[in-house]
């Protein structure tokens, strides 16, 4: 779970960055374990900054996952629950743009929170983010149909819970 956190503080320190209001785009994630097996999914991701980020998974398995102030709500409709995991540190996205530094044409590398991040753009807009989580993971995300600064629906960012679905608090 703490690789989905980075991942989604990462784009909204993007979003800082660029001074975006939001980014919604198609991803595909890739993550490769030390065994060089692999497993991708798919599926979209909304964010407005500072820090609300929506992704829905749509393959291999469909589910939701919000990140709404300092808590994360996964929406497993397969399984008819939620998780709800409250944030144990914050991530300072101020001290993560700080650490970005430029390394070639559209590439910057970020060190933050003893893990090093790759970001690619393209005309300001993240395409591409890779780093390594403390299993020996690699995880990359692709980004594309990107929109920026579009109108976004007022309860996008809230789940919606049928009343039957199992709660769990971690």
């Amino acid at each position: 779970m703490i690789k989905l956190f980075f991942i989604l503080s990462i784009l909204a320190f993007e979003l800082n960055a660029l001074t975006l209001k939001n980014f919604n785009a198609d991803f595909k994630q890739t993550i490769t374990n030390e065994y060089n097996k692999t497993i991708s999914y798919l599926g979209s991701i909304t964010a407005k900054s500072p820090s609300s980020v929506v992704y829905h998974y749509t393959s291999p398995m469909k589910k939701s996952l919000f990140l709404l102030d300092k808590k994360i709500i996964i929406v497993e409709d397969e399984l008819e629950q939620i998780i709800v995991r409250r944030l144990k540190s914050e991530i300072n996205l101020f001290e993560l743009l700080k650490s970005a530094k430029k390394s070639k044409d559209d590439t910057f590398t970020s060190k933050y929170k003893g893990y090093t991040f790759y970001i690619k753009k393209s005309k300001d807009v993240p395409k591409f983010i890779k780093y390594s989580d403390n299993l020996d993971n690699t995880i990359q995300i692709e980004f594309f149909n990107i929109k920026t600064n579009i109108k976004l629906a007022k309860d996008i960012f809230e789940p919606n819970i049928p009343p039957y679905y199992d709660v769990i608090k971690e």
